[in-house]
């Protein structure tokens, strides 16, 4: 994935970069011949777990955790296991369901996939309320 413009996200392996947000810095950059990348962040093994799993819910609305335990030998719901209660905060709004051993995300949870998706992310505080989000 390769981002243009300034706070642009560009992924390469598992390496992912954003743009400077400021236009200005931005263009002073790139007129320099330079890439204009604020921020660079190398994925670890738990990463990679974890963008698998927000791949699979935003993508195919769909969370295969028999998949995930087979691929990288792990049990999800221990790993997981704080995620998973968070997870509950959505099922209970029906925005998303547990069934046969998967994540599916309902169709009026389509809409709030990025929100449902935060609860993997590391990168943002693990301390959100999913109420301030209106969800």
């Amino acid at each position: 994935i390769i981002g243009l413009g300034p706070s642009s996200t560009s992924a390469f392996g598992n390496y992912y970069f954003q743009a400077t947000t400021s236009l200005n810095v931005y263009k002073k950059s790139i007129s320099e011949g330079n890439f204009a990348i604020a921020k660079n962040f190398k994925l670890n093994q738990e990463d990679k777990i974890r963008r698998e799993c927000n791949f699979a819910l935003q993508c195919n609305q769909e969370l295969d955790i028999s998949a995930i335990e087979k691929k990288y030998k792990l049990n999800f719901n221990s790993f997981f296991a704080f995620e998973m209660e968070k997870l509950k905060v959505f099922q209970d709004k029906k925005l998303l369901e547990f069934k046969q051993n998967k994540i599916l995300v309902t169709t009026t949870g389509r809409y709030f996939v990025r929100h449902i998706c935060q609860v993997f992310d590391t990168f943002i505080n693990n301390n959100l309320t999913y109420e301030a989000h209106g969800t």
